[in-house]
């Protein structure tokens, strides 16, 4: 089974709205795919759903920002990492993406974050938008 990290616009794109992201984590949550998180990852998640905008979705469709955090750890490898030894990406916290997918021996990073898919890959990982991951990968 494949091993893929799941980017928190990836996640939050496929939980509440449709179109590849959400066709991506329908097949994380029907176990076809291996998902690789971070505690900061999750974290992350979470936060992001607290945003004005996000949440007024939330709310309007009856979804609460905890469970679906919930949601993404019970279907989620939980690893911990350890910081590059070289920075790789202008962001930090993408540099935090590629080492949770090192730590989890992933073998692609699924995003739609310009700075990480600029890479196409990362010490043999593939890089790749949900599209292009709903392309290549076998399930």
């Amino acid at each position: 089974m494949q091993r893929a990290v799941i980017d928190t616009n990836i996640w939050v794109s496929g939980l509440i709205w449709h179109g590849p992201p959400r066709v991506f984590v329908q097949r994380i949550l029907s176990r076809q795919l291996h998902s690789i998180v971070s505690a900061e990852m999750v974290a992350e998640f979470q936060r992001v759903l607290n945003y004005p905008r996000i949440s007024s979705v939330l709310l309007k469709r009856g979804l609460v920002a905890v469970d679906l955090a919930m949601q993404i750890r019970l279907v989620s490898e939980l690893v911990v990492w350890s910081p590059l030894q070289t920075p790789v990406c202008r962001d930090p916290d993408d540099d935090a993406i590629l080492a949770c997918a090192l730590a989890g021996a992933a073998d692609v990073i699924v995003s739609g974050d310009s700075d990480l898919l600029v890479l196409a890959q990362y010490q043999g990982i593939q890089i790749l938008t949900a599209s292009q991951a709903l392309a290549r990968l076998s399930f």
